[in-house]
């Protein structure tokens, strides 16, 4: 009948015509008509997804220590968004649950944990009446117990045994008394709480009556006596917390080692403190330092000493000084302990006992060369007027720093000076010496070159024969080799040679090689007889 209504106004629109119709009537069956009410009215949007399926908004648990484990109620406030099938966990499986309230509520196991089962938008609460098993190591009983996180999270704990104390991890204490604590817990997935056993209080500490034997290495350097001490320290009685020493007159401590020791001062006595009660062998290394003036004679060597106890005979290795000989009033043939003998290996040592008393004596040394003079390098040219020139070079082997003198020929002048191809200004100590320093270094040898200049002036040549005198700088320092290259005027010839020096090589041609070797606060000096050659 619809399909019919349809065409026929579709014909009369076609003729062009507006059909009377006000007294027309149409006649439908009802479910026809109502397909058209249906589909005139308007549709309704579809609702959106929740974000969450379903949320545990508090969790608020209440249990009672009971001996080996943990016994009491969680209660959850339950949210949920949706109306369709959700879970949502509550706590693990670990816990044994007793009931549950309301009792229709589905509670299943699943992937460990106690899950509630929800079908319907809507808020609910749930309580579990549950035990849980306490771990002992015999000092501390825990409890690690899966929970679900939970916008207001907290936990009470009541009957609490005496002489026990609770820890929640990440929790914070609303309630601390006697027997019983509240906590507010962090929004995680775990509770951790564990109950420690309070510690009884200790009785009051008492002192010690130590029995001490002294063992120390002693040496002498810069005018300090400097002591390393092993004390070693038994007591019978007491808590062995601390220790008072008497130290030698003028001790000053540097530092004081041993296991535990939390403390120690010093002044007019050494205070130690150790940390572990009731610790009655004790081995204490003390460092100390004692002013002495080294001299032939005696001396007296001083370990410290316990205060209020007993001190065992003492022992000194003592570290032989290059400049004295020592030796022990005492003779003893004491070994030493091992870690005496591994800091004495190789080394001069003598052992002392008893009173510590030494004899000194003065020991003669001969003291080596620190700095020589490898080579010298001379270049002279001497001109027809007399006047002449000198070009050197040194080469000094020293160890560490070095203030080098050097002697000049009466009436040179320095023209220039250079250290290690750098320009130097020399000091001038007068009387022709000038003296220049050298940085160095203790631990290693170095070399170091000085190159210099001076003029001077000597006697004219004669017209046709003659002596000439010249001469080199002098040093007290040994030099190994000099070789002196000497030029006169090409004219002369050199006829003879007297002098401290060797000749090398000569020639007619005004020149000569001269030489001379191990040469020591001594001045190189050549007396040349010259000629001029007859005209062929």
């Amino acid at each position: 009948m619809f399909k019919h209504l349809i065409l026929l106004f579709a014909a009369v629109a076609a003729l062009g015509a507006e059909p009377a119709l006000e007294r027309a009537s149409v006649t439908i069956p009802y479910s026809e008509l109502k397909t058209l009410w249906q589909a005139a009215q308007p549709q309704p949007l579809s609702a959106p997804e929740p974000p969450v399926a379903a949320e545990l908004l508090a969790a608020r648990y209440d249990l009672t220590c009971q001996p080996g484990q943990l016994r009491g109620t969680a209660e959850f406030d339950v949210q949920c968004f949706q109306n369709k099938w959700t879970t949502i966990p509550l706590v693990g499986a670990w816990a044994q649950v007793d009931a549950i309230e309301p009792a229709d509520a589905n509670v299943i196991v699943k992937n460990g944990s106690y899950t509630l089962v929800l079908e319907r938008a809507g808020r609910s609460k749930i309580k579990l009446h549950f035990a849980a098993k306490l771990a002992s190591d015999g000092e501390t009983d825990s409890l690690r117990l899966a929970i679900s996180p939970a916008t207001i999270n907290t936990l009470t704990l009541d009957a609490i045994p005496d002489g026990k104390t609770v820890q929640v991890e990440g929790g914070t204490a609303i309630v601390i008394e006697k027997n019983k604590a509240a906590f507010r817990l962090p929004a995680k997935d775990l509770l951790d709480l564990s109950l420690h056993t309070i510690a009884a209080p200790l009785p009051p500490p008492t002192p010690s009556r130590w029995r001490v034997n002294a063992e120390s290495l002693v040496q002498f350097a810069d005018g300090k006596l400097n002591y390393e001490t092993m004390l070693a320290a038994r007591a019978d009685v007491g808590s062995g917390l601390s220790m008072d020493l008497q130290l030698p007159a003028g001790a000053h401590v540097t530092d004081v080692a041993g296991d535990d020791i939390v403390r120690w001062r010093c002044a007019d006595t050494l205070h130690i403190e150790w940390k572990t009660r009731d610790v009655l062998s004790r081995v204490i290394a003390v460092i100390c330092e004692i002013p002495f003036a080294a001299a032939p004679g005696d001396w007296q060597l001083a370990a410290p000493k316990v205060i209020d106890g007993e001190n065992g005979e003492p022992l000194f290795a003592m570290l032989s000084d290059p400049e004295l000989e020592l030796s022990a009033k005492q003779a003893t043939n004491v070994r030493l302990p091992r870690w005496l003998a591994e800091k004495t290996t190789g080394k001069n040592v003598i052992t002392i006992g008893g009173d510590g008393a030494l004899i000194a004596s003065w020991r003669p040394l001969i003291h080596t060369t620190s700095a020589v003079i490898e080579s010298v390098q001379s270049s002279m040219r001497v001109v027809g007027d007399g006047a002449l020139i000198n070009e050197m070079t040194y080469v000094i082997r020293h160890d560490g720093a070095l203030a080098w003198k050097l002697n000049l020929p009466a009436s040179s002048q320095l023209l220039t000076c250079a250290v290690n191809r750098r320009e130097t200004n020399p000091i001038d100590r007068g009387n022709g010496t000038i003296e220049l320093q050298f940085n160095g270094s203790d631990d290693r040898q170095q070399r170091t070159e000085v190159s210099l200049s001076y003029t001077n002036k000597k006697q004219a040549f004669q017209p046709v024969s003659g002596q000439l005198e010249v001469e080199l700088p002098s040093s007290d320092l040994l030099a190994n080799r000099i070789d002196w290259n000497l030029q006169i005027p090409a004219a002369y010839e050199i006829t003879a040679l007297e002098g401290n020096v060797e000749s090398a090589a000569a020639g007619t041609s005004g020149a000569i090689k001269l030489r001379k070797e191990l040469c020591k606060g001594e001045r190189p000096t050549a007396q040349l007889f010259y000629q001029k050659p007859e005209a062929r």
